[in-house]
């Protein structure tokens, strides 16, 4: 059993980032806002971790890469939380980048069967069909959570706190080694 999460400050959204280089990103430019680098497909404890921090925010704003595995992990960090949960799924490939390697016949096929689902996940699972490659760059997931961000600023994610680990509070928790710079 991990240990109880508190999210402190003035943010009101949980963000949770597959790519490294973007989740450290997000936190040196938005210090306040509370963001989860999950890693790939996250362990129990990371998606519990996820599941407390978002029971203290007003929504959940899922970042992945476009491919099989984002659809997979965004699939099981959403079917996790809470029913009434606010989630914002990225889709990167809404923003300008380069085509990625083309889904293989494995991926399409376990990408259609996400397509299926009736909801965001299912939705996402689609629009990764309809293009038919993968998008894993970091420079394109930073543009399209510099988007998200932007757009919803007053409401939704004004208000920012950095990423906890497992047991801590969420406040002030976001090291990086990387320089500062807008993501």
């Amino acid at each position: 059993m991990l240990p109880r999460l508190t999210v402190t400050g003035p943010g009101d959204v949980l963000l949770v980032v597959e790519n490294r280089q973007a989740a450290e990103a997000v936190c040196d430019a938005r210090p306040d806002l509370p963001v989860v680098w999950c890693h790939g497909q996250p362990p129990d404890a990371v998606v519990s971790m996820i599941v407390q921090a978002a029971q203290q925010t007003s929504g959940v704003v899922i970042c992945t890469d476009a491919d099989l595995g984002g659809v997979r992990i965004t699939a099981r960090i959403h079917d996790k939380l809470r029913l009434d949960t606010t989630i914002h799924i990225v889709d990167v490939g809404t923003v300008p980048h380069e085509e990625g390697r083309p889904f293989n016949a494995h991926s399409r096929n376990h990408l259609q069967q996400l397509a299926q689902r009736p909801d965001e996940v299912g939705a996402f699972a689609k629009r990764c069909l309809h293009r038919g490659y993968a998008i894993e760059q970091e420079a394109t997931t930073r543009s399209a959570l510099q988007a998200v961000l932007d757009s919803h600023r007053p409401p939704a994610v004004g208000r920012r706190r950095p990423p906890a680990p497992a047991g801590g509070s969420a406040a002030g928790q976001c090291a990086s080694g990387a320089p500062e710079h807008p993501i």
